[in-house]
């Protein structure tokens, strides 16, 4: 079933409304409203997993990137 916003939700603004938004920010304005900050996502364990399986496997090659390059100027 399709997620319905409420009745009294804003209309989603269109490119056109937001680069008429930002173009007649000042410089400052312009700052702080880019500066909006996004907090954590919740992540599913499955996800948490494999991003845990990459910087096992990041680790892995450092090591194996270190081993080769000791043997190749040792």
């Amino acid at each position: 079933m399709p997620h319905k916003p409420p009745s009294h939700a804003r209309p989603a603004a269109t490119a056109a409304d937001a680069g008429w938004v930002l173009g007649a920010l000042e410089a400052d304005q312009l700052v702080e409203a880019r500066q909006v900050p996004l907090g954590r996502r919740k992540l599913s364990a499955g996800t948490v997993m494999l991003l845990w399986l990459l910087r096992a496997y990041v680790v892995f090659m450092l090591v194996v990137i270190g081993v080769q390059l000791h043997r190749a100027l040792g």
